[in-house]
């Protein structure tokens, strides 16, 4: 059942409403205030930045009413940096919005050079929600890395739906420490549905839980590449091409420490024809 709208007078605290214009602008104009996209779609050819001020709330009518849609062109080389949500700044919220965007290929002309945009970037500091939002046709839905070295702590993200992107889902990198990714839906996503992936700094305390993978086309729906003290559970996969799950150090990194938990996960139909990938 689709949910009611929420409502701009529901909401409380120093709160504004937009009422339309450029959505982009209208969120950067008023950072550290409770923001009420209503229901509609509102788009943007920029990428938002919520560098300013902590407290930020993005609020939408619901995923099924709001929509923010990027209509930057993948064919344009010069929108490398066009789309998505980029933070750093701690005690934000976004929430109740659907995100889409105009693209249709992961790279532009297949330069890894060009990559389309993801969903969201950033650290988002200490203690900000991701909830209720729906992200599709970006390169990823969320690519999660500190690297402002600001710091990123507590991190929740749940109930989200990240489907139709063309490479992850939801990756952590980065430095990434203690986000708890729960209650998501991934589908038909073109490189991990769920990752943490160790690069120069170490990610920990990564968790997914009740989660759901399908129709994953590339990599695998589950795959934890290093990092210290990381946890799936209670993760349900279905019809990955590739993998269902992966652990290991295949790609440049720090590698592994502490423990990496897997548990209570069901993984149906999934792994190649042929060949070492479906193992």
């Amino acid at each position: 059942p689709v949910p009611a709208k929420v409502t701009f007078e529901s909401l409380s605290g120093n709160k504004v409403q937009f009422t339309g214009g450029n959505v982009g602008e209208f969120i950067m104009n008023n950072q550290g205030k409770v923001i009420y996209i209503p229901e509609g779609r509102w788009e943007t050819e920029r990428r938002i930045y919520l560098r300013d001020a902590d407290g930020t709330q993005i609020i939408g009518a619901g995923m099924w009413y709001t929509e923010i849609y990027y209509n930057a062109s993948s064919d344009d080389a010069t929108t490398y940096s066009f789309r998505g949500i980029e933070a750093d700044k701690s005690n934000l919220r976004v929430e109740g919005i659907y995100f889409n965007t105009v693209n249709n290929q992961r790279y532009r002309n297949g330069n890894s050079n060009y990559q389309v945009g993801k969903g969201f970037m950033g650290s988002w500091g200490k203690n900000s929600v991701i909830r209720n939002c729906w992200v599709e046709h970006f390169e990823c839905g969320a690519w999660l890395t500190d690297y402002s070295g600001r710091g990123t702590d507590n991190l929740l993200i749940e109930h989200c739906r990240f489907r139709n992107n063309y490479a992850d889902g939801t990756n952590c990198s980065q430095g990434m420490t203690n986000v708890t990714l729960q209650y998501c839906s991934y589908r038909n996503n073109g490189d991990d549905d769920m990752a943490s992936w160790t690069t120069a700094r170490m990610c920990s305390g990564i968790k997914y839980q009740y989660c759901t993978g399908e129709n994953n086309w590339r990599a695998s729906s589950l795959g934890f590449f290093g990092g210290k003290n990381n946890e799936a559970h209670h993760i349900y996969i279905a019809d990955a091409l590739e993998s269902g799950a992966r652990v290991n150090a295949d790609f440049a990194g720090l590698g592994f420490d502490g423990y990496t938990k897997l548990h209570d996960i069901t993984i149906e139909h999934c792994g190649c024809v042929s060949g070492t990938k479906g193992t």
